[in-house]
Order: structure tokens, then sequence, then C-alpha cells
């Protein structure tokens, strides 16, 4: 019998669009009910500790409120949905630290070939930093700050929220809102608003083909984190950043065509895909809306194949 995609209609459980709002509603909720009695406190202390620069303060935001993420996180999948936790993409293993990895090789290969390109083609030149312990006290705050955003934004846009819009519509139409959302999240990051937009929205959809292919939240993390912490290193430069690394169309444009190679590698690799485990649970609790014909049979598991190890 044909069916309309599960938007606001789910045979199975409450609906993906109520179970989407009262995801937004609990998170806000946890979120402040963390934010006030810890983060505050917890950001002076690692300001405090790390950097005599307040200013950068800011991009500890996102990260302290990753607990209240969590916990509404795991609300949703394990009272609201009834499936195990380790389906939302947080497992934990030797297989999903390689993933993460692999995620920061990734995103470290983006960026540095981007480097490359700028360095051989635009005259610019590296500048040497200073390797003292105010440098070092400023890498690690910066390590910690980064991954915290990476684990936040990766939970938020490409954890419960992909996995319900793919229920709900579909999964082209999920990978692209989400995509479209993380993009907006970041339209006052720059002053040059919709190049940001395009740029982070690309960027978004990398990092959900990533999650989709594994199946796990590992690999775009390690992309995530990687990115932002590179880029951040340009700013401890005691020069103005060479233009295609600042917010402009040309900066935009260099960043899509070195990130869609990435996702078509990503799309395409054989190596990149779930662990069984990821695979069964995903297959199990999570199915795709198709917006013609009828409702999908049961998938089987996916099994072992003769393309080597996931990575």
């Amino acid at each position: 019998m044909p069916y309309v995609p599960d938007i606001f209609y789910n045979w199975r459980r409450l609906r993906a669009g109520w179970r989407l709002l009262l995801f937004l509603f609990v998170t806000v909720f946890t979120g402040l009910a963390f934010f006030w009695p810890v983060a505050t406190p917890l950001q002076w202390l690692l300001v405090k500790l790390f950097t005599p620069d307040p200013s950068r303060a800011r991009i500890l935001y996102e990260g302290i409120l990753v607990p209240g993420l969590l916990a509404a996180s795991w609300y949703m999948v394990v009272v609201i949905d009834r499936r195990p936790w380790r389906s939302l993409g947080l497992p934990w293993g030797r297989a999903y630290l390689r993933q993460f990895l692999w995620g920061v090789a990734l995103g470290l290969a983006l960026i540095g070939s981007e480097t490359l390109f700028v360095l051989l083609f635009q005259g610019a030149s590296w500048v040497p930093f200073a390797l003292d312990i105010k440098t070092i006290k400023l890498l690690i705050f910066s390590s910690i700050a980064w991954l915290g955003v990476a684990l936040l934004e990766e939970l938020f846009f490409r954890g419960y929220l992909l996995q319900t819009l793919i229920e709900g519509l579909g999964v082209v139409p999920a990978l692209l809102l989400s995509s479209l959302l993380f993009g907006l999240m970041h339209y006052e990051n720059a002053p040059q608003h919709w190049l940001y937009v395009l740029d982070a929205g690309t960027l978004g959809l990398v990092m959900a083909l990533m999650a989709l292919k594994t199946k796990a939240l590992w690999l775009p993390i390690g992309f995530h984190f990687a990115n932002d912490f590179f880029i951040d290193l340009f700013t401890l430069f005691p020069q103005p950043l060479p233009k295609s690394f600042q917010v402009s169309l040309s900066g935009v444009l260099l960043d899509i065509a070195f990130a869609l190679p990435l996702a078509a590698f990503v799309f395409y690799s054989g190596r990149i895909r779930p662990t069984e485990e990821m695979a069964r649970l995903f297959s199990t609790y999570l199915k795709p809306a198709r917006w013609r014909g009828r409702r999908p049979a049961e998938e089987p598991v996916a099994g072992p194949t003769d393309q080597g190890p996931p990575i």
C-alpha cells in the first residue's frame, strides 16, 4: 500500500515531525539547565588556565553544552524511540577510535591541500611562530574548545536530527536539509553572511555523508575537529590571512573545489562503511522514508565484504 513520507505520520511510534519538535524543546531545556550552574565557571577556569585572551572564550560556549545535548539525545533515543543508545552513532571501541583518527586525517588533508594551493599559486608565505609556553597553552585550549564544538555540532546536526529526518523525509532530503540548517547556523560568523552559509553548508554535506556511510558520528567528529582546529591555527600568524582563507567569494569557491572531490571519495569509497554492529542497529531501528512505492522490506544486515576492513 502506498504511503506518504513520515513527516508527521508514522505507523510505528510518535511521528517524526513531533519527535523533532520534542527534541528541540528538550535540548533547549537541558542546555539551559546545564549552562547556568556549570558552563560559566568552567569557561572561566579554562580561560584562566590556558589563554589570556577572553575573546577566545566564545568558542567554549558550544563545547560546554555537550552534556546537556547528550542528555537530550539519550532521552529521545532511549525513552521516546525505545532503541539502544549506541544506535545514535556514539559507540566506543577501537574501530570507532580508528574512524575518529581517519576523520582527523581527512580534515588535515583538506586544509593541507588548500594551504599548499595558496602557497604555490597565490604568492602567500609561511610565517613560523615561536613554540613557547604561551603558544603551547593556546594550542591546548584550542584543542579542547574545538573538540567540544565538533562534538556538539555533530551530535546535534548529524545525530538525532539527521536520523529522524531520514525517517521522516528520506535520505537525500535529510542530507540536504540538515546541511542547509548547518550552514544557516553559521550565518552570523562572518560579514559575508551568505557566502559563509554556502561554505559551511558544503562542508556540512560532506560530514552528513560521512555519518550516513559509517552509521556513526566519529568520522565526521574527527573531520570537523581537524577542520576547525587547523583553520584556527592561522589566527596565530602575525599577518592577515591570505585572501583564499578569508570568507570571500574566492575563498568559498576554493573550499567547494576541494570539498566536492572529498565528498565523492567518501560516497564511493568501499573502505568507508559501517561496522557490522552499526549496520545491524541502523537496519533494525531506522527505516528511511520513501516518497513513492511501498514501505521497504527489512534489509539484511550488512556482512563482511572483500573490500578490506572499514576505516
